[in-house]
């Protein structure tokens, strides 16, 4: 806790300026922040939270107690006068590593101008913003940041150092600790490690299967081990029902679905995962994984997939009990980073190759996004000479 509480010191010991806080995942910065804004208000102070996505922004403000939104909505609310700020303003952007450069930049700009405190929190070191980005690790090494590195989530202390090993591109040394403790999965080709996972899966003896979470890294992989899992589930009894068609895909009662686009007349976001419990011709009865029960028309709403397997970049910011992880070709040290980190207790990695070395040196290459003025001044006149050539 002490480190937790030198983060909500820093945080909170000056009105206006701008704040960064770099967190691994997993050590306790949403925590960090429910203190913090217990601080802020006692200064007088009012604390706006924000994040790229609605599910995040949903679970800021569950875990820290921070009224927040998406940064679009707040962006919005600030450009036409519905949100204002001034120097009794926090503004706290959750995620921020994952946020475009032109958003952090118009926020930043119209804090500055307001004479708000913005803080950014984020892990440059897992997955990335889709847009141009790079803002918040530029930023982190012009102006410094506070940080978090002790690791809170897994409970067993080896499993907390591969975290970091794999964070660190130190994958040789972390794929030996899960080899040792019969976590790491060896298969000749792809489809023998897809059905190994899925057969480890099912027979893991932990029957809730919202805390097992399977992650992959390209939609085709995830697609197929839906299919698979779906597919036993339903030979098993599992599933129960007659199968209602949704897109292309056909659901049962009992299946784990994933919703894909925000929805405030279901009361959904993009990223939510459920499991359906009952079916009243096209309309679900789904009770998602934080307790809510939704009632789904898929005549309506049908922005749904299969939701026992996800893209690792729809995973980040969750946390399991259990991971089943498929390490392909598109691995790199931040992908495999964010893999190892979301389950509480085991993680299994399943390999569709017998070289570890080559899988070892995907997970330890870093593919980070970084802004030109950075690639700029690090590697100027390299750059320039390969544009003359």
């Amino acid at each position: 806790f002490s480190l937790i509480g030198d983060v909500v010191r820093a945080v909170t010991n000056s009105h206006g300026g701008l704040h960064l806080v770099a967190g691994m995942a997993g050590t306790g910065k949403t925590f960090a922040f429910r203190v913090g804004k217990e601080v802020w208000e006692a200064q007088g102070l009012e604390v706006h939270g924000a994040s790229l996505s609605g599910k995040a922004a949903a679970g800021l403000q569950e875990g820290s107690e921070v009224p927040s939104m998406t940064l679009h909505r707040l962006l919005w609310g600030l450009k036409h006068g519905a949100i204002s700020l001034g120097p009794a303003s926090v503004v706290l952007v959750d995620e921020a590593a994952m946020v475009g450069t032109r958003q952090l930049l118009d926020l930043a700009a119209r804090c500055g101008a307001a004479g708000a405190k913005l803080v950014l929190a984020g892990d440059a070191g897992q997955l990335q913003s889709v847009e141009a980005g790079g803002g918040f690790a530029a930023l982190a090494r012009e102006f410094g940041a506070t940080t978090l590195t002790e690791i809170q989530r897994q409970r067993e202390p080896w499993a907390r150092d591969a975290v970091k090993d794999f964070a660190n591109g130190r994958s040789v040394e972390a794929l030996s600790a899960y080899e040792s403790r019969g976590l790491l999965h060896l298969r000749g080709e792809s489809e023998s490690a897809e059905q190994a996972l899925v057969e480890n899966w099912i027979g893991n003896p932990t029957d809730n299967t919202s805390s097992n979470l399977i992650l992959s890294g390209t939609n085709a992989e995830v697609a197929r081990l839906n299919e698979s899992v779906q597919r036993y589930r339903l030979e098993a009894g599992i599933l129960v029902g007659t199968p209602l068609s949704v897109g292309e895909m056909s659901v049962y009662v009992n299946d784990r679905v994933l919703f894909t686009r925000n929805s405030q007349a279901v009361g959904v976001f993009n990223g939510d995962v459920g499991s359906i419990t009952a079916r009243n011709g096209p309309t679900l009865k789904i009770t998602l994984d934080q307790g809510r029960q939704v009632s789904v028309n898929t005549d309506e709403y049908h922005h749904l997939r299969l939701g026992y397997a996800l893209t690792t970049h729809k995973a980040q910011g969750m946390t399991a009990e259990q991971a089943f992880v498929l390490a392909g070709r598109v691995q790199n040290r931040e992908m495999t980073y964010v893999q190892a980190s979301r389950a509480r207790g085991d993680t299994r990695f399943f390999l569709g190759t017998e070289n570890v070395e080559w899988m070892a040196e995907r997970m330890a290459t870093s593919q980070p996004k970084e802004m030109a003025t950075t690639l700029l001044n690090e590697r100027g006149p390299v750059l320039e000479l390969e544009l003359v050539r």
